[in-house]
């Protein structure tokens, strides 16, 4: 017994050098790259948690990466199949997207996020932004430390179980992938830490009726944080993706 706790001691300490700012860059990382160290993540706080049960379920990284390439290849087919039965332009000015010289959609025709349902009566709600040097700013746990010369860009959201009975929420299980957009540019996937109220990991039951604050993280220039225009977010949710505007 005395060995595992000392094996979740050595696991754990080196997650948190890895993550609270010592001097090592975020690394940018492909969707692939991305999901396995989601799943890492996931699997270690499940495992190691205080009840040390297991809640999650064993997933096969090769096969969750093959099944989201399988299911990207059918959505660009249906784009494309769509594209291909347009034989004529729309003259409904109401419903004509707004593009500009490159012929990519401008900000004008990406939608405002609103209230979101993710699951059974649980719904996701954009909660603002803030710009830190550090992330929770007052904590006895976990923290994120931004490298010298950036900051962390935080974004919050609200997720509220509105039914009258406990719900499970798992971003795993939805394949939920985060991308930022930043002043128009998309400056990758949101960072994947081991916070327990990190979006892109999620996992975790909501009472009835109850909220939980989850975030998004992102490390930026500090030169750029003084000057925001605009954010936003592509979002995937079992591979289906959506663009949206949240400032």
């Amino acid at each position: 017994m005395n060995g595992r706790k000392y094996l979740i001691t050595a696991l754990l300490t080196g997650i948190v050098l890895s993550v609270s700012g010592c001097g090592e860059p975020f690394p940018e990382m492909t969707e692939e790259e991305y999901n396995n160290t989601v799943e890492f993540a996931v699997g270690l706080l499940m495992k190691y948690s205080n009840n040390s049960q297991e809640k999650l379920t064993y997933v096969d990284a090769k096969a969750v990466t093959k099944q989201r390439e399988r299911e990207a290849e059918e959505l660009e087919k249906e784009k494309l199949e769509n594209a291909a039965s347009l034989t004529t332009p729309s003259t409904d000015t109401a419903t004509q997207a707004v593009t500009d010289v490159s012929g990519n959609a401008t900000s004008d025709t990406i939608p405002l996020f609103e209230t979101m349902e993710i699951a059974d009566g649980v719904f996701l709600a954009y909660d603002g932004y803030s710009v830190l040097s550090t992330y929770p700013e007052s904590s006895k746990g976990y923290v994120i430390n931004a490298d010298k010369g950036k900051v962390l860009l935080v974004l919050n959201f609200d997720l509220y179980n509105s039914s009258d009975s406990e719900k499970e929420v798992s971003m795993l299980d939805q394949h939920a992938t985060f991308q930022i957009k930043l002043n128009g540019k998309n400056i990758g996937y949101s960072s994947v830490t081991v916070l327990p109220n990190d979006m892109s990991s999620y996992e975790g039951s909501l009472d009835a009726d109850a909220h939980e604050s989850l975030v998004l993280l992102s490390e930026i220039d500090e030169e750029t944080s003084s000057d925001i225009t605009s954010v936003g977010l592509i979002m995937s949710f079992n591979g289906e993706e959506q663009e949206v505007r949240l400032d």
